[in-house]
């Protein structure tokens, strides 16, 4: 499907994150139960080694991928299944290679962005990981403190957000580039960082959106969980919808930054309404 790059006007960036959230109420148990999902296979994988190189390698384009692929199913009025998260993995070869490339790649520049950063940032990270394990009491809680403002973790964690940034940026529209646009990996790169420069201000805006919409919903998380901190079960609950719901709502914003930035894709654009289901 041909695609055209298009340029929007900044307070468009605003608008992708209230879409999202009139998407979200549409079918809220759905994208709830997709969020808890992404959550717990997350859990699961850090204690399996090789089960967390593979998702490594696949979860940061199958995630948002297919959160897209779900809200495009919500807006016209389809039901909302898992199986969005493989639907990728189940089109032609050539783009099934394009998008394992791509997570390979994905996978390589992280490592190489984790190996830098902890070469800058030298033993301190492997202090830090030790004090996480010993009690937490004021003199565990000044060693760490004085470890995070040391002059190595400080650098460390500039170079390294500032790489992740940039890594980020690259691959925002890659994977559905890839699905929807059939492009290869390297073009889908390019043309992602190229529709990200060129609404560089809506997504300036669309980012600080973002930012605010996962504080407030940490902060309602905190205040529902110190109000349930009486009932543990309960509290954790709240804290996993509240977590569940903030990974919801940035994957499906991805859809409509997408459609925005791209004509003739086959989503609605930010703020349309679908008819209906297809006859």
């Amino acid at each position: 499907m041909a695609l055209v790059l298009k340029s929007v006007e900044p307070a468009r960036g605003l608008r992708w994150v209230g879409d999202a959230w009139r998407l979200f109420v549409r079918k809220p148990l759905a994208f709830l139960g997709l969020g808890a999902m992404v959550i717990v296979l997350a859990n699961v994988a850090a204690l399996i080694p090789l089960l967390a190189l593979l998702l490594l390698l696949i979860a940061p384009l199958l995630v948002g991928l297919g959160f897209m692929i779900a809200g495009q199913a919500a807006l016209l009025g389809q039901p909302v299944h898992p199986k969005a998260f493989i639907e990728p993995l189940r089109t032609d070869a050539a783009r099934r290679k394009s998008l394992l490339l791509l997570g390979l790649l994905y996978a390589v520049l992280l490592t190489a962005i984790t190996g830098l950063g902890a070469a800058i940032a030298g033993s301190a990270w492997e202090q830090l990981a030790e004090l996480q394990n010993q009690p937490r009491n004021a003199e565990t809680q000044a060693r760490m403190l004085d470890i995070l403002t040391s002059d190595g973790v400080v650098g460390a964690s500039l170079v390294v957000g500032a790489l992740w940034l940039l890594v980020t940026l690259v691959y925002w529209h890659a994977p559905p580039l890839v699905h929807w646009g059939g492009q290869g990996p390297g073009q889908a790169l390019f043309s992602s960082l190229l529709g990200v420069w060129r609404n560089r201000a809506a997504f300036a805006l669309y980012l600080a959106a973002l930012t605010g919409n996962t504080a407030l919903i940490a902060l309602v998380a905190v205040l529902a969980g110190g109000l349930l901190g009486s009932v543990p079960f309960l509290a954790q609950v709240a804290v996993l919808t509240a977590v569940a719901t903030s990974v919801a709502i940035y994957n499906l914003s991805l859809l409509f930054s997408f459609n925005d930035s791209y004509g003739g894709s086959p989503v609605l654009r930010s703020g349309e309404e679908a008819e209906g289901p297809p006859a």
